[in-house]
């Protein structure tokens, strides 16, 4: 099961990482085209809307990747290997990036 929580942990990381920005380009050219063959011009709202959903995204991933990922570590016996401090870490950085852009976004 601990194997199982690592493996989860990893892939929703990597999905955290890669997935909601993919997302956000192809939704922000996407709709690009759509505005300027509409209008003939390209309103930047919606494109920050975009943004912030895949920042929300990704933090809400990391952070589940995260809880994932702490309960593999706490599973192992002492002492723990350090290098998997340094991978929780890097499963967190998602969460700490994009959502404090989104944070921030908010509250400036």
């Amino acid at each position: 099961v601990r194997r199982m929580k690592r493996t989860l942990s990893l892939l929703i990381a990597l999905l955290a990482y890669f997935g909601p920005p993919i997302w956000a380009y192809f939704a922000i050219e996407a709709d690009a085209k759509a505005q300027m063959a509409g209008r003939g011009w390209v309103c930047g709202n919606p494109e920050i809307g975009i943004v912030i959903l895949a920042g929300i995204a990704s933090s809400l991933m990391s952070l589940v990747a995260t809880g994932f990922g702490v309960a593999a570590f706490f599973g192992l016996s002492k002492p723990r290997p350090k290098l998997r401090i340094v991978e929780l870490a890097l499963i967190l950085l998602p969460f700490l990036v994009a959502g404090s852009y989104v944070t921030l976004l908010f509250c400036a």
